[in-house]
């Protein structure tokens, strides 16, 4: 996303309740009984009782977005250089409350990254479509600790990662509800949630983002073993045909090869074709810590592949050799690709099974 744009305050969701300081209250009460429209009319024009507004004034009540956009509309104030007057912003009451949030908000990749997670590893109570916050559940430490460093680069306020029990970590309330609505996300469930239209067409023109939102599908989604590296790399996997079909749409842009399982279960696999893990390992997985498994894993099935490369470039060149002389022998083979006897012995093996040569005699083997 642009770095340079910023989250003012009255483009965070009306709901969401502010609490002021004390000096702006009192400015509120003196514009009001200074601009000669009684409590009893703005009342009426902001759909509120008067202890309402009053509770406001006295600070004993937070005021939301969208009534106080009202008020100052009503008393003629402006809502620029509002921001050093809010104390604290909160969505389900006091206790969810933000202290010193540092508004206005910078946009930044750390925002579609976290909201990503909660979608492909979403479940009902990681779902934020009540007022609660996002959970980010794992049983790997090293994935916690990549959400978690996710979260403090938000910088958005004073608040605590609330770590519940070692698989869990919350993203604060106030702050899920507040990017869901400037970005546009509908729900974060993963049987329903979707990439807004929003960020699709951000997605268009952003290679970076593109990079980030595979980083955190292959993480939460994705796999290449655990105990044992497998053959192919699952960039991403899920119940949702929709989010299914926008990480595919993702991977054309990037010039991936790839292709999709059936659904089994309902659940639908996207895999790598062996041509494409070289650039998505240099794409994504260079994204991810050294030390986690599933770059480990990656590193060790390139290496695999690359020694495979190697080997059908040694078959070629010994078919090749066959093909003119009518026979092979070991001593060639060492020779020809500089390997000791045992590598030697395994290469002719593979051309006895391609029914290229049949053995003669010890060391001499036939084209057939």
């Amino acid at each position: 996303m642009e770095n340079s744009k910023m989250i003012q305050w009255w483009e965070i969701e009306p709901n969401v309740h502010l609490k002021l300081t004390k000096e702006y209250l009192i400015f509120l009460r003196n514009s009001r009984k200074n601009s000669g429209i009684s409590l009893n009319n703005i009342a009426e024009e902001l759909k509120v009782h008067e202890g309402t507004i009053q509770s406001w004034e006295n600070g004993s009540r937070g005021i939301t977005i969208g009534h106080l956009i009202k008020l100052l509309g009503v008393l003629g104030l402006s809502k620029l250089n509002l921001d050093s007057k809010i104390e604290g912003i909160y969505t389900a009451g006091k206790r969810f409350m933000i202290s010193k949030p540092n508004l206005p908000l910078e946009i930044k990749e750390e925002h579609i990254q976290i909201l990503a997670h909660g979608m492909f590893d979403g479940t009902e109570e990681h779902a934020s479509s009540g007022k609660i916050g996002l959970v980010y559940e794992s049983g790997k430490k090293l994935e916690q600790e990549m959400f978690k460093e996710l979260v403090l680069n938000c910088n958005f306020g004073e608040f605590r990662m609330n770590k519940n029990w070692h698989a869990y970590y919350r993203f604060p309330a106030t702050l899920t509800q507040i990017l869901m609505y400037y970005y546009k996300f509908n729900s974060l469930h993963s049987r329903k949630a979707v990439f807004p239209v929003k960020i699709m067409e951000e997605i268009k023109y952003n290679k970076k983002l593109r990079k980030l939102i595979l980083k955190a599908a292959f993480v939460d989604e994705g796999s290449c073993g655990y105990n044992k590296v497998r053959d192919n790399v699952c960039v991403f996997s899920s119940v949702n045909p929709i989010l299914i079909q926008q990480i595919v749409y993702i991977l054309r842009l990037m010039g991936y090869s790839f292709f999709t399982n059936k659904p089994k279960n309902n659940c639908e696999s996207i895999y790598l074709h062996a041509e494409s893990l070289p650039k998505f390992y240099k794409d994504v997985v260079v994204l991810l810590p050294k030390e986690y498994y599933k770059r480990i894993n990656v590193e060790l099935l390139l290496k695999k592949q690359e020694r495979e490369s190697r080997i059908q470039t040694q078959l070629k060149l010994l078919k090749e050799l066959v093909k003119e002389q009518g026979y092979i022998k070991i001593f060639q083979v060492q020779n020809l690709l500089n390997l000791h006897e045992a590598s030697a012995r395994r290469r002719i093996s593979r051309l006895i099974k391609d029914d290229t040569v049949t053995k003669k005699r010890r060391g001499f083997y036939e084209a057939i």
